[in-house]
């Protein structure tokens, strides 16, 4: 069992400088809501405290949800991560990357549920820590739940300058919650992330067309 209290929060990773994109992605609207708008949407959903990890206050008060500031600047996801769990006290956390809006709230009810299914694959024997979908044949770590005890691997990971979160999941044990077309959360682009203005493009067209599931 990954969670060891019965409170777990969600947080939002809006940190990101976003040179790709040229501009700030928490900010950036799709169907009439910021990117930011929408994960601490689908956070709330699941959860009843929401945080937004960001070096920016200004322009990210959202109702309900505080704003932490990253630890360390210029660590990238896997120093929002480390904010996240260090700000969270010793509660496991969902963390969501703000630049992922097809991702739902049903999603995020799965990968906690499924944290007590022995049926799913865990990458050790000694018990999983972290708890994260695949899709594609690919992890996606920044939708996914942490245990406390991920903390001291992000924290020996940041010393040595690893700030790849890809690599992190290579020490850490984790479950890993496979998605596909047959869970009703399904959507083409479940995990793309908007890094590009194309990326954007391409999602505000899915919107238009009506075709989000999440």
């Amino acid at each position: 069992m990954i969670i060891k209290k019965a409170t777990t929060l969600g947080a939002v990773l809006a940190g990101g400088q976003s040179r790709r994109l040229g501009r700030d992605k928490a900010r950036v609207e799709l169907e009439g809501l910021t990117l930011v708008e929408r994960a601490v949407a689908t956070l709330s959903g699941v959860f009843s405290t929401v945080i937004i990890v960001s070096p920016e206050r200004e322009g990210l008060r959202l109702s309900g949800s505080e704003v932490v500031p990253d630890l360390q600047s210029g660590q990238g996801p896997l120093g929002g991560i480390a904010t996240a769990l260090d700000w969270a006290g010793g509660q496991s956390t969902f963390v969501l990357a703000c630049d992922m809006p097809f991702v739902s709230s049903d999603l995020v009810e799965h990968v906690i549920k499924s944290v007590s299914d022995e049926g799913q694959e865990t990458s050790r024997a000694d018990g999983p820590i972290a708890c994260v979908p695949r899709w594609l044949g690919r992890l996606e770590p920044l939708c996914a739940l942490y245990d406390p005890d991920v903390l001291p691997y992000v924290e020996q990971a940041l010393a040595v300058g690893a700030f790849g979160v890809q690599d992190l999941l290579e020490t850490v044990p984790i479950k890993v919650v496979d998605v596909g077309a047959q869970h009703p959360f399904y959507h083409p682009e479940l995990f793309m992330n908007i890094n590009r203005p194309m990326d954007l493009d391409k999602a505000e067209s899915m919107f238009a067309r009506g075709s989000d599931q999440g």
